[in-house]
């Protein structure tokens, strides 16, 4: 048996030094390559990358390498392997959502002058003083894909935002009623348990926050998650965190809303095609309302 020092030993990466084999096989074809013990997972698939010298497709960010072993089991890339090891490595295309798409009339990813609070066609602004208030952008189209980025000033508790059917009125808005494919925004910050259910009342986040709106009207879902700073220069989003609010069965038509039952805020809209939405190689857990009026998240009993 071993002891606990002479086991550390066993694992310790310094003293092993030693390069190990790995064999590559990819598109009938069989590749060597020599790993050393402790070497990054990044770095290893780098040289998988370049051993493989897959072409410009198949190196693109949208798509991921998949290792099994010969029985076809999933492999976890790893630098801690037998001399001789064997890997199948296949590319799979992630899930990826196309570009943006406007209405037929215009672009929705504007306010609709509903109150004064509209101070531009992408920007609504409430103070602490200004009870009730709501806005809905234009109508969606009902087909495609669209996908909006909105930057709130700070996120307190009863803000929600989400999408209604088109021909909701802006007083079903008020309060605090979060309605079917809304959650509250505070959410995006403090995980799912908040998706529908403010149990901080009186908190504010007062740091701004980034968020992704992509609807999928061909599949009647919406996904709404909290995004990184846009960096200059960049194309494609990054999630913050691993919140993610999909609702699915969005009615046919419908527009993005948002319900500020108090507390001050201003709600802007980033430019339409600035970037493009974070790529999801899964798809998130369904937040769905239940027969018996509960949420479940995941197929497990939601909290929120």
């Amino acid at each position: 048996d071993f002891r606990p020092s002479e086991l550390n030993r066993a694992y310790d990466d310094t003293k092993d030094t030693a390069s190990r084999l790995l064999i590559v096989h990819f598109r009938q074809a069989k590749h060597r390559l020599k790993v050393f013990p402790g070497t990054p997972k990044g770095e290893l698939e780098s040289a998988i990358r370049a051993l493989l010298e897959l072409d410009d497709g198949d190196n693109d960010e949208t798509r991921k390498l998949v290792y099994v072993d010969r029985e076809g089991d999933p492999v976890a890339l790893s630098s801690h392997f037998p001399n001789g090891y064997e890997i199948h490595v296949s590319v799979k295309k992630a899930l990826v959502f196309p570009k943006a798409v406007s209405t037929a009339g215009g672009d929705w990813r504007q306010w609709a002058r509903i109150d004064e609070h509209v101070k531009s066609d992408r920007v609504w602004e409430v103070s602490s003083s200004d009870y009730g208030t709501r806005a809905m952008s234009g109508r969606l189209s009902g087909k495609g894909k669209h996908y909006a980025v909105l930057n709130l000033s700070q996120t307190p508790c009863c803000i929600s935002v989400g999408f209604v059917p088109a021909d909701t009125h802006p007083r079903r808005l008020g309060g605090h009623n979060v309605m079917e494919h809304m959650v509250h925004a505070m959410s995006m910050v403090l995980g799912p348990k908040y998706f529908k259910s403010s149990t901080t009342a009186g908190a504010t986040l007062s740091s701004p926050m980034r968020m992704g709106v992509l609807a999928d009207m061909d599949n009647k879902e919406v996904m709404m998650f909290p995004l990184a700073p846009r960096k200059d220069g960049a194309i494609v989003d990054e999630l913050k965190g691993t919140t993610v609010a999909r609702i699915g069965g969005l009615p046919p038509q419908v527009r993005f809303a948002i319900s500020h039952p108090k507390h001050g805020l201003n709600a802007e809209f980033e430019a339409p095609g600035a970037t493009q939405p974070p790529v999801f190689t899964t798809l998130p857990p369904l937040l769905k309302k239940e027969k018996d009026g509960k949420w479940t998240y995941g197929g497990k009993k939601c909290k929120c």
